[in-house]
């Protein structure tokens, strides 16, 4: 089995060019990286507005919200920022990647090619980390969710 992790060697990269397809290609990914990097970007912008509005009723009084407790609004206040800055990591990360792609489409340049690729690793290293955070988080939930069955069950 061939071992991918190894360096590689400059003198081979030297006489690698892409073809006029490979180009196209970028170009084209370059192009739907970049819509779903300024979607992204404008969905974690409202998230960030979303939670910035919450953080503004925490501090209404509380009769005019009902009897929410305020705890309630800063709780959710919290997520939505969290959120929304979590998610816009890899939105830049994206729109990078989409800008050397495209610069890579206009003339081959070894520059563009390697801050593409490195955004774009960078893109879903960010991307796996947050799902494996998701799964823990998940998996916490559902102790959580156990501890406190099984704690109502004993009860009677």
């Amino acid at each position: 089995m061939e071992n991918f992790n190894q360096p590689i060697d400059d003198e081979l990269l030297s006489g690698v060019n892409l073809t006029p397809k490979a180009l196209d290609d970028l170009r084209s990914t370059g192009g739907w990286a970049m819509f779903i990097a300024i979607v992204g970007l404008l969905f974690s912008g409202l998230m960030i507005l979303a939670g910035l509005m919450v953080l503004i009723f925490a501090f209404i009084d509380d009769n005019l919200i009902g009897t929410t407790p305020n705890a309630i609004f800063f709780l959710m206040s919290f997520f939505y920022l969290a959120m929304g800055v979590l998610y816009l990591i890899p939105m830049i990360l994206l729109l990078r990647f989409s800008n050397n792609a495209r610069r890579v489409g206009q003339g081959q340049n070894s520059i563009a090619i390697e801050g593409a690729f490195s955004n774009l690793r960078k893109h879903y290293k960010m991307l796996g980390i947050m799902v494996i955070a998701m799964i823990l988080l998940y998996i916490l939930m559902i102790v959580i969710y156990g501890m406190f069955l099984g704690a109502m069950m004993s009860s009677f």
